[in-house]
This record gives C-alpha cells, structure tokens and sequence, in this order.
C-alpha cells in the first residue's frame, strides 16, 4: 500500500492519509480513463456507492472490483470510474492520477472534475437489502424533492470534509477547486444530484451538508 494523492504522476504533499492499491486503480489508455485535454480541476463531484458499508484496508479494492463489474442492461460493460472512495471507517483512497478523467457524470463535468465515491449503502431502502443495522432515516434533499437516506457515519463524513480541505487548499497548477460555490452553476464542491443528467440522488444533500451548505 502507497500513500499521498498523486496528480502528474507527483505526489502532494501532506495528503499521506490518502492510500493507494495497486490492484485498485485506472490508468490511460482505457475505456473507463481518458485525458483532461487541457482543462485544469474546479469541481469535486460527490457521489454514494449505493453498495455495502465498506471498511477496512481492502475496502478500495472491493469497491474498484465492484465498479469494474458493473454492467449496462445489455450486459455490456459499463465504463464508469472515479478518482477516490471513502469509506464507512473513514479511509480514503485514491484510485486513478488526477490528471486523467474519470467517468462518473457527463463527460462536460468529468473533463474538470474529480469524483468521489462514498461507500455507503445511500438510501434506507438499499440499506435495509444490504442487511444493514436498523438505524433512523435522515432526510436529505435532491433534485427538489426529499430523499429517505440510510445515516452516513460520521467517520466517513469526517474524511469526505477532509479530503475536500486539502484539494481544495492543495498548489498544484492542475487544481484550482474553489472553496465556496453558489448557484445551479457551482464551481466548487457539488453532489451528482447537482449535476443534471439523468434522475440521479447521489447524495441526498448530505455531503453538501456536512460542509454546512445545505
């Protein structure tokens, strides 16, 4: 296991919470990676997983496997990736160099963007399938309406406001993620539910929140 965010092949510094598996990452040239074409990162795209509480130092593992396993109704691969998982502890993993997209909203997004995936069943619903603890709902808020979700736990939400902390203060010249935002418009921080394709929730708000914006 290595440790550090990498951007350029360069590691930042400081970010040496961060791990990296090499088991657990995408790299050019690949279906589901592909390059910024000259567009710098002003947007974090948080997501959920929708998929089990993962914990531990495997977690990154399981969720990259489970990604690259996911198919579209055809049965055809779907390509989908993302830059970091977080997961139920609190660890964080990066799964692919910053300097390269990831594909997990449009392709607009993801030339400037990083995405996060939270690993976290999301909904109540999805969580009561996984076999999750009982637990009391919260209630977030996505594409105007309320959202029933399974309750983040607060170790996650702690390295979500972290790993935003230091993308957002990191001096790399590839970064320029502002630490405000406002508007449809946002620059910053945004959830895919911010993000308008398709009927996505991914996060109920509750990322957003954590960072007293919502």
């Amino acid at each position: 296991m290595q440790h550090g965010i990498v951007i350029g092949g360069e590691v930042l510094p400081g970010t040496e919470r961060v791990m990296r598996d090499e088991g657990a990452w995408w790299a050019e040239p690949s279906s589901d990676i592909y390059p910024r074409q000259g567009h710098r990162i002003d947007r974090i795209v948080g997501h959920w997983s929708a998929g089990p509480a993962r914990t531990g130092p495997d977690a990154g593992r399981k969720l990259v496997t489970a990604m690259k396993a996911r198919e579209r109704r055809d049965g055809t691969p779907m390509d989908v990736s993302a830059h970091f998982g977080i997961a139920w502890d609190g660890g964080i993993f990066q799964f692919a160099d910053l300097s390269s997209c990831t594909i997990h909203v449009s392709r607009r997004i993801n030339l400037r963007s990083c995405g996060v995936e939270c690993m976290w069943p999301g909904t109540v619903t999805m969580a009561e399938r996984l076999g999750m603890p009982a637990a009391t709902p919260v209630v977030g808020y996505a594409r105007g309406g309320a959202v029933k979700c399974y309750p983040p736990s607060p170790e996650l939400l702690e390295a979500w406001r972290w790993l935003v902390d230091a993308l957002c203060t990191a001096q790399h010249p590839l970064l320029t993620i502002p630490r405000k935002r406002g508007g449809e418009r946002r620059a910053g921080v945004l959830e895919h539910c911010d993000v308008k394709v398709g009927d996505k929730v991914d996060a109920g708000g509750l990322l957003i929140g954590a960072l007293g914006w919502r």
